[in-house]
């Protein structure tokens, strides 16, 4: 396994149960900001897994409910569908909590200390061979 795409969404996420209309506005900007960092084609690979780190300073969200606006924006974009992603790995962090920068990605490294709401999402190539954890 791979990574093989990671983005940071420079703004704070939407819940799968937002209203209809600001869920397609998140997807579709998560989309072109995923377009402007992928320039290859999409990935024909038998399976994928995802990391998604949520990051803020105030009023979490829902972890789960923020996933599939996400992960449905990357359909057609790095992968084919998102029925493709066997192993998903999501946290959720307040800038307070501590966290080991030693086994992080420079990318979500970078994020942290910006201390700014974002989104971190990284897709690998195959399925996760063990559980990931990140903090």
């Amino acid at each position: 396994m791979h990574v093989v795409f990671e983005m940071i969404v420079k703004r704070r996420p939407l819940s799968v149960q937002a209203d209809s209309g600001k869920k397609q506005a998140w997807i579709a900007e998560v989309r072109r900001q995923a377009k402007k960092l992928w320039n290859r084609p999409v990935l024909a690979q038998p399976a994928f897994a995802a990391t998604v780190v949520f990051l803020y300073d105030t009023d979490p969200i829902d972890i789960d409910n923020i996933l599939k606006p996400i992960l449905d924006a990357l359909n057609g974009v790095v992968y084919p569908d998102d029925v493709l992603i066997t192993d998903l790995v999501a946290h959720r962090r307040q800038f307070a909590d501590p966290a080991d920068f030693t086994r992080l990605p420079k990318t979500l490294i970078t994020a942290i200390r910006n201390e700014k709401e974002c989104v971190y999402v990284q897709v690998s190539a195959g399925p996760a061979p063990t559980p990931l954890a990140l903090f």
